[in-house]
């Protein structure tokens, strides 16, 4: 007595009622199975590397996108501190007025990195045992 399936009802994972389908012996499926079980991981690599392309492609336009808006920021803070001498410049005198925005400057930037020493100390300094 042969073992056998019927392949439409392996393939749909469902029994077939079709008396006619072709009948495939238990051994020969299991044959199959090693050949099957690489394509099934072939394809699944393709998806995972799919995705993995997708999220960089993501990733890059978001760098992008982020490098134009800094640039942005830049130019336009350039321009203002170029308007802030002008304007100070009228009342005080253009040197005076370098020496007034490039020292208010300064002392934000001073701040800004300070507090980003704090932050990046928080996440660098392991928090102690509870």
């Amino acid at each position: 007595m042969t073992i056998s399936a019927t392949s439409e009802a392996v393939s749909s994972g469902l029994p077939s009622n079709d008396p006619v389908a072709e009948r495939v012996p238990l051994g020969d499926l299991f044959r199959r199975l090693p050949n099957e079980a690489r394509d099934y991981a072939l394809a699944e690599l393709a998806v995972v590397r799919a995705d993995a392309t997708r999220r960089a492609i993501s990733a890059a336009w978001a760098i992008g996108l982020a490098l134009v808006a800094i640039a942005l920021l830049s130019g336009a803070l350039i321009a203002g501190l170029v308007g802030a001498i002008l304007w100070i410049g009228q009342m005080l005198g253009t040197g005076w007025a370098i020496l007034i925005v490039v020292g208010a400057s300064l002392v934000i930037a001073g701040v800004a990195a300070w507090l980003a020493i704090g932050r990046a100390r928080q996440v660098v300094t392991p928090e102690p045992s509870r």
